[in-house]
């Protein structure tokens, strides 16, 4: 029984040992899919905000991955919903939203598993603000801390 539990072991650090030396030359992307790298990966938190920046609206909002699904949430103005999560191994781990009110509804991709979207998008890679208002769904651009119109609102 101790042998077996020793093997068991003696894998994972080998498994271990072998992601830590594709990362280190670079190959990590290779072998495991677009996505990971040092912006995205399977250890780190992401945080998804989603704030009602409507002047005098309720928003509402639903957002999934395929694994989890967050629920409806009625955010009046100022109002934030957040959620955090780790990324699955496959580095495939999506977030969809819909939110509507009555000005419009919208469907987007809230959490994208791409570096791009991350290091553009993400507050120190971690945190991805969104922002709904009169004219549609914002997005925050990392480098200025600038909100950007992502979507305008469907009717």
């Amino acid at each position: 029984m101790k042998q077996t539990t020793l093997r068991q072991i003696q894998c994972v650090l080998l498994l271990l040992l072998e992601l830590a030396i594709r990362r280190s030359e670079g190959k990590f992307e290779l072998a495991f899919g677009k996505g990971y790298g040092t912006e995205t990966n399977p250890l780190r938190r992401y945080h998804v905000h989603i704030v009602n920046g409507l002047k005098n609206n309720t928003l509402q909002v639903h957002c999934a991955s395929a694994d989890d699904d967050l629920g409806v949430h009625n955010l009046v103005p100022k109002q934030e919903q957040e959620w955090a999560f780790r990324m699955n191994f496959q580095g495939t781990t999506l977030f969809h939203c819909k939110l509507s009110w009555t000005g419009g509804r919208q469907h987007f991709n809230a959490f994208v598993p791409q570096r791009r979207f991350v290091v553009l998008h993400c507050a120190d890679y971690t945190h991805c603000y969104w922002r709904a208002q009169e004219d549609g769904v914002y997005l925050i651009r990392e480098f200025n801390r600038e909100y950007d119109l992502m979507y305008s609102w469907l009717n």
